[in-house]
C-alpha cells in the first residue's frame, strides 16, 4: 500500500516557521520593497514584476468590493494624463511572468513606466488598507516633486507648501530618499503621539 506524503497544515497559526500574510500584507511588502529598490536604482525588471503582482491583488480586491476599475479611478492625476497611465500599466507585466506564447520574443522595456504603475497601486492600497505608509507616501511625494503638473493642482500645492521646502531642488532619487524619509517618518511619529492635556 502506497502512502501519500503528509502535507503540512497550511492554516496552523501555531507553526513558528510560518508567517500569517493577508492579501494586503503581501501588497504592502511588495510595494515597500519596490519603492526601496526603485530609489536605490535596483533591477528594473524585478521592481516592475513586484509592482505588477501588488497591482493585481489590489485591483482584484477593489473589483470584489464593487469599486470603479482602478485605471479609471485616478483621483489625484490630471485628466490629461489618465490615458497615458492606462496605456502604460498593462504592457509588460505578462512578458516578465509567462513564456507560453512568446518563448523566443524580446521586449524593449522602458523602466520609467514602473513609476506610473506605482502611483496607481499605492493610491489604491492606501484606500483599501485605510492607512498611509511613509515609504509609499515618499514615492508619491517624489513624483509630485519632479512632475507636479501630472497631479491634481490642490494635491501638488499642498505638497509644495508643506514639505518640498525641506528638500533641495535637483536632488537624485537616492538623495531624496535619504533626506526626506526621516522627515516624513518624524511627521508620522508626531501625528501618532497622544495629545497632552493640562
Amino acid at each position: 500500500m502506497r502512502l501519500k506524503p503528509k502535507l503540512p497544515n497550511a492554516v496552523n497559526s501555531q507553526d513558528p516557521e510560518k508567517i500569517a500574510i493577508t492579501k494586503l500584507d503581501a501588497v504592502r511588502r511588495q510595494l515597500e520593497t519596490s519603492v526601496i529598490l526603485w530609489f536605490h536604482d535596483g533591477d528594473p525588471v524585478s521592481i516592475h514584476t513586484l509592482v505588477s503582482a501588488a497591482y493585481q491583488i489590489v485591483y482584484d480586491i477593489h473589483q470584489k468590493r464593487g469599486g470603479v476599475p482602478m485605471k479609471r479611478d485616478l483621483h489625484i492625476v490630471q485628466p490629461g494624463y489618465v490615458k497615458e497611465f492606462r496605456r502604460q500599466l498593462a504592457q509588460y507585466e505578462n512578458f516578465f511572468k509567462h513564456a507560453d506564447k512568446d518563448p523566443l520574443q524580446t521586449v524593449f522595456f522602458p523602466p520609467e513606466i514602473t513609476r506610473f504603475f506605482l502611483v496607481d497601486t499605492i493610491e489604491k492600497y492606501h484606500e483599501l488598507a485605510n492607512e498611509q505608509r511613509p515609504l509609499l507616501r515618499l514615492f508619491i511625494y517624489y513624483m509630485v516633486f519632479i512632475e507636479p503638473q501630472m497631479f491634481e493642482a490642490n494635491f501638488a500645492k499642498r505638497f509644495h507648501d508643506e514639505i518640498a521646502t525641506v528638500v533641495a531642488s535637483g536632488v537624485s532619487r537616492r538623495e531624496f530618499f535619504h533626506q526626506f524619509l526621516p522627515v516624513l517618518t518624524k511627521i508620522e511619529s508626531a501625528a501618532c503621539q497622544p495629545i497632552e492635556t493640562d
